[in-house]
């Protein structure tokens, strides 16, 4: 009886020699995708334009404004510098790409003159199709660790390549230059409103001195008087260098955003920056700190501790509100175009210094108040003179500040360039960069292997059959005994009971050994013998058949019937003529076992089926079949069934628990393993002994088993079946 943990499913991994097999039976799969995939490999590298490379390097300066109260807030001012990432960005942005197609005359190499669609398009539809074409075979790449970047240009024109790759880098100079130059045009047109106002301011305070002198007679000042003019017209001097840089970057900040409104950016105003409870503490703080740090450093010099520490304290409050500042505008940054982070950079640098000019301012204004009050102290007279002097020399100074300052801007605008410099132009290449033909069939090898490997366990998962004893055992367990190994048959010319035509031949041994395996399978003498398979042609008739020649040839008794009453092969095999009588004959007409019996040999009788019965499953409930099987069993020694196979027919769930064993024949690479299962678990069911597989069909390609001996003309010599010798060579069935 089969126990039932007999037929729990192993689910063991595959080993390496399970691999081994599955790509020996899969070889010529995985060879001819190797061979195709390479081959379409060699043919694309043939076949394919080849793409020439050319590159120019340039040296990038990022765009960086300075502020002019540096020399006030050196330790906290924040540079606006661009990083190369964004000069990166700049270089590959739209506006500079159709620039490269307009001056190179692009559309027309680009734009396929045969194409009657874009022929009809409108230029700006054109320049945007070969922007787009351009942007994907130009690439920008930074030089580590330098200042460096170098660009790229793919075409199959190694000319074209070089063109377009000099061109962009001129056109990215010349970006820079006009940025530059944009800025500078903001400033000039600022400084030349305020100087023809400046100067009336001056010739005022001059005109207003002169007639105080001559009418109260009083030319000069007391030495206090003189010390505090000193100190409120150096004040006086800060106050107004602060405020013009506030006004000019009051004036930059508006130019900035009137640049980024038109990216339709939501932006944060100066007002809403200021009124910020965060920034205005900040502010406050670092107003209150330097007014401390202006009365330390009349008192103590400046490398006392004191004064070292209170510039640490201010050093450490401006980023802190260099920081808050930051967060505020950058709120609604966005990172996807190169211009507006530029733009928006600028901005935030310009915000900064307008923020710590403001706090600046309010130090130096609350730092004047107290030479007010010692102004207050002085002679009537004395004051009137020290206002007018000190706002001359406050008008003289805002004068020539201004005038100073528009000199500058102008030989700025004079000398103007790119920040950018070429260091290397491009080259025209001589040699393709792609395809690279040695690498591409390299990866076309590696790529057909694994596409060879994949296709190997795609068709091992989706074939269903039985492929190898390792498999037969995973399906149904271990503990069912493989109890012989037929090989693939080269029949000769007679039939299939090779055991009685060739008996020295490997088949034939190797049925003998599958019988005495049989015969000592069970610690009970396995009398009656049923042969069946799970599906039909899988050489179950044949073994049946074979196992009956070879107990007979030892000697036993036997006789062979043929259950198989749908599709009966056993007169057939053994080539007798169709007899009148059989096993049908015995159930429906009570004719004598004497009559449908058929003895072939002397120790060899074969009971066939007799006529097709129209209803075989009624025969086999009939009580006639006890007492048929019990003659059988006092007549012969050995009774051999042959039976219809498991899932074809339920005849042999009917008697298979009457019977003293089950040999269940497979076919490697024909049964189907879910068919093996069921037959399987439907013959436990009915308590049935199962003594053990037969495993037909196996050769070199499924089993480790395919080598074997045989004797010869008392030689002793090997065989090994070849592939190649497919003369004759049939499956038995």
């Amino acid at each position: 009886m089969i126990q039932n943990d007999e037929y729990k499913d192993n689910s063991e991994e595959l080993s390496l020699e399970d691999i081994i097999f599955m790509f020996k039976r899969r070889f010529w799969w995985f060879l001819a995708v190797v061979v195709i995939t390479v081959a379409i490999t060699v043919g694309y590298v043939m076949v394919a334009t080849p793409i020439y490379e050319s590159s120019v390097t340039i040296k990038v300066e990022p765009s960086s404004k300075s502020s002019s109260i540096e020399d006030i807030f050196s330790s906290g001012s924040m540079g606006s510098a661009r990083d190369i990432s964004t000069e990166i960005e700049l270089i590959t942005s739209r506006s500079n790409l159709e620039k490269v197609a307009k001056n190179l005359n692009l559309i027309d190499i680009f734009i396929n003159s045969k194409n009657e669609k874009m022929n009809n398009a409108s230029e700006q539809v054109k320049m945007n199709s070969v922007a787009r074409k351009l942007s994907g075979m130009i690439s920008v790449a930074p030089v580590k660790n330098t200042k460096i970047v170098k660009i790229t240009v793919e075409n199959s024109v190694p000319e074209i390549a070089t063109k377009i790759a000099n061109e962009l880098a001129v056109i990215y100079n010349e970006q820079l230059a006009d940025m530059s130059r944009k800025d500078l045009d903001a400033k000039k047109e600022f400084l030349e409103k305020q100087l023809p106002v400046a100067r009336a301011d001056l010739d005022e305070a001059i005109s207003a001195i002169r007639v105080f002198k001559e009418d109260s007679n009083v030319f000069e000042l007391s030495q206090e008087a003189k010390y505090v003019l000193e100190a409120l017209s150096d004040y006086d001097k800060r106050i107004s260098e602060s405020r013009l840089e506030i006004q000019q970057k009051q004036l930059a900040i508006s130019t900035l955003k009137e640049k980024l409104e038109k990216t339709n950016a939501k932006l944060v105003q100066s007002e809403v920056i200021s009124l910020n409870p965060l920034v205005s503490e900040l502010r406050s703080k670092l107003t209150n700190l330097n007014i401390e740090l202006a009365s330390m450093e009349k008192m103590y010099p400046s490398s006392d501790p004191r004064i070292i520490q209170k510039k640490q304290q201010i050093e450490e409050t401006q980023k802190e509100l260099s920081q808050q500042v930051t967060n505020i505008v950058t709120s609604q940054q966005k990172v996807d175009n190169p211009i507006y982070s530029s733009l928006l950079s600028d901005l935030v640098n310009n915000e900064v210094t307008l923020q710590l000019s403001q706090s600046f301012l309010e130090a130096l204004t609350e730092a004047r108040k107290a030479y007010d009050k010692r102004l207050a102290n002085l002679p009537t007279i004395e004051q009137k003179l020290l206002e007018l002097n000190r706002d001359l020399e406050i008008k003289q100074e805002i004068y020539t500040l201004i005038f100073k300052n528009l000199e500058e801007v102008k030989i700025a605008q004079a000398a103007v360039v790119g920040s950018s410099y070429i260091v290397d132009t491009a080259m025209i290449p001589l040699n393709p960069v792609k395809p690279n033909k040695k690498l591409t069939v390299a990866i076309g090898g590696v790529l057909g292997v694994f596409l060879g490997i994949l296709l190997v366990f795609a068709i091992e998962f989706f074939d269903k059959t039985i492929r190898s004893e390792e498999e037969l055992e995973r399906v149904v367990h271990r503990k069912i005994p493989i109890l012989g190994r037929i090989p693939k048959m080269d029949l000769k010319q007679g039939g299939e009971i090779i055991t009685k035509l060739d008996m020295t031949s490997p088949e034939s041994e190797a049925m003998k050994l599958a019988v005495n395996n049989i015969l000592y399978s069970s610690t009970e003498q396995a009398r009656m013998i049923a042969v069946t398979s799970a599906g039909p042609s899988e050489g179950k008739t044949t073994f049946a058949a074979n196992l009956a020649q070879v107990l007979s040839q030892n000697g036993e008794k036997v006789a062979i019937i043929d259950f198989d009453m749908r599709k009966p092969r056993i007169e057939k095999v053994f080539n007798i003529q169709s007899a009148r009588n059989g096993v049908v004959n015995y159930f429906t007409a009570d004719v004598p076992i004497e009559l449908i019996t058929v003895s072939l040999e002397e120790n060899l009788d074969i009971i066939p089926v007799g006529p097709i019965p129209p209803n075989p499953t009624s025969l086999f409930t009939s009580k006639k079949l006890d007492v048929l099987l019990q003659k059988l069993r006092d007549r012969y020694d050995r009774v051999i069934i042959d039976t219809p196979p498991v899932m074809a027919a339920a005849d042999v769930t009917l008697f298979a628990s009457k019977v003293d064993g089950i040999v269940l024949v497979t076919f490697l690479n024909k049964t189907i393993k879910p068919s093996l299962k069921i037959a399987v678990t439907n013959l436990k069911n009915t308590s049935a002994k199962l003594l053990g597989f037969i495993v037909n069909g196996i050769s070199e390609k499924n089993s480790n088993y395919y080598y074997y001996y045989y004797y010869k003309d008392g030689k002793k010599s090997s065989k090994r079946k070849k592939s190649g010798d497919k003369k004759n060579l049939i499956n038995i069935k």
